[in-house]
């Protein structure tokens, strides 16, 4: 895969753009299995973006992968309610009440 071969030549951000592509034409396809794997590989290179594991939530909660868009969701906000990011961390707890029932 293109991505990995950027990543293990140093080309990080090059590998984490493709994998941000590809992820998000698989979603416009509706292919939502491949495009949460991509977005999963995304963000495992992208551990510390909140954004990416933002948007790896996003794509499992539109997948009805609700438990896993919650662990995802309260993990970063409790990381960033740790970091003092407070304000991010309410964000992402009212995210998680916005899909209980």
């Amino acid at each position: 895969m293109l991505a990995e071969t950027e990543w293990a030549g140093g080309h990080a951000d090059q590998a984490r753009q493709i994998l941000k592509s590809l992820a998000e034409l698989y979603r416009q396809e509706g292919r939502k299995d491949l495009a949460i794997g991509r977005a999963r590989r995304l963000a495992e290179l992208s551990q510390e973006d909140p954004e990416t594991q933002d948007y790896l939530a996003t794509l499992m909660a539109e997948a009805d992968r609700l438990e896993e868009a919650i662990e995802i969701w309260r993990a970063l906000a409790e990381r960033q309610a740790r970091e003092g990011n407070i304000d991010d961390a309410l964000f992402r707890y009212t995210r998680i009440l916005e899909l209980l029932p």
